[in-house]
């Protein structure tokens, strides 16, 4: 938790469809000299709006956005989900017990809206987490479509009369030196048939997981259909859902304690309710440049599928020359080569690829 309070946008109402931006809004310079680095941004949203025929879920409530980014200055988006998904994404990521659930919003008229979305940027569950917070001098914009009530209703729940507006809180350190923070892009992907989805990424994929929005309320689709799972690129073996389930749990401390049946715990984490298939899950050794590299392509092949489903993932990618650009003419560093000692005390130089996408430090100068 940092010491200062967050940084808070200007508040934008709500109109079926279109798009707001939120920009310029964190200061670049911190209280004591530093670099302001988020680690966490938050969509808040508050208004009213009218529910009836059903009480609407709160495990819904983020479907009020169709599509959320977060753009770097050198075009990178970091974050590009639509709201159910970064819901799903978030827990997934970050850990339920850091994600804040909507209560029900019970049939009515006016009935309030009270809502954070979290986007975590800092990794929690990879080693130096901090090193993916996002520098506020890197940072363009946070981008979201508003949906329209046919777009946020889930069941048999109707919604109509929305009255809201949504401003974005962003959480951040100070940095007394320079760091070159690390990318990582989170994103998905649809099925291409019932079984097969293929993602061709740009770096090192680290957390990989399905999910399905759908129509029924509760944070999406009952995904238990799906038996097993592989990647054969990746040299993984065929695992069933509960073999992966237990690799999520352990790693993400959501073991039960109490009733062991998923579901029935305290917190419902959508992985053990069902409605997420973990696929790969990263933990704190996991660094930045852990990942096959050099593969164009993959196949997720679950062994029987769910129509219409998702492939939500997460990758570390190199840093891009107008990152390096913008740095070297911000704060006087260049790009450097980096070296650890082994065992046998020799000098052992990373490859390109994991030096890119490594975090390295300099004293914190800025260019005249």
């Amino acid at each position: 938790m940092t010491f200062y309070p967050p940084f808070k946008s200007e508040s934008k109402p709500y109109a079926a469809g279109s798009t707001i931006e939120f920009t310029n809004f964190v200061n670049a310079v911190g209280p004591n000299g530093g670099r302001v680095v988020v680690d966490r941004l938050c969509l808040r949203v508050t208004g009213t709006i009218t529910v009836a025929t059903a009480v609407w879920d709160g495990r819904d409530v983020a479907r009020m956005f169709n599509f959320v980014t977060v753009e770097k200055k050198d075009g990178r988006l970091r974050w590009a989900l639509s709201g159910a998904r970064t819901r799903a994404a978030s827990i997934f990521l970050n850990g339920i017990d850091q994600w804040t659930e909507h209560g029900n919003v019970a049939i009515g008229a006016g009935q309030a809206v009270d809502a954070y979305i979290n986007i975590p940027l800092k990794k929690r569950y990879a080693k130096g987490g901090d090193a993916y917070s996002l520098p506020a001098d890197l940072l363009a914009k946070i981008t979201a479509v508003w949906g329209a009530n046919t777009d946020m209703q889930t069941g048999t729940t109707v919604l109509s009369a929305i009255n809201l507006s949504a401003y974005v809180l962003a959480e951040w350190h100070e940095e007394l030196k320079f760091v070159s923070h690390v990318d990582d892009l989170v994103r998905s992907i649809d099925f291409q048939s019932q079984t097969d989805a293929k993602i061709t990424p740009t770096g090192n994929v680290q957390d990989i997981f399905i999910h399905k929005v759908g129509t029924t309320a509760g944070g999406g689709e009952l995904l238990t259909a799906i038996t097993d799972v592989r990647i054969e690129e990746l040299g993984m073996p065929l695992l069933s859902r509960a073999d992966l389930l237990w690799n999520y749990s352990y790693k993400r401390y959501a073991t039960p304690s109490g009733p062991t049946t998923p579901a029935t715990e305290r917190f419902l984490d959508p992985a053990r309710e069902g409605k997420v298939v973990p696929v790969f899950t990263s933990d704190e050794d996991t660094r930045a440049f852990d990942g096959k590299m050099g593969i164009q392509n993959f196949r997720i092949i679950a062994g029987t599928g769910v129509a219409s489903s998702t492939a939500i993932y997460r990758e570390t990618v190199a840093k891009s020359q107008a990152d390096f650009q913008a740095e070297q003419a911000q704060y006087g560093v260049a790009k450097k080569d980096l070296t650890v000692k082994t065992a046998n005390g020799n000098d052992h130089a990373f490859t390109p690829a994991q030096r890119a996408v490594l975090p390295w430090e300099a004293p914190l100068t800025r260019a005249a």
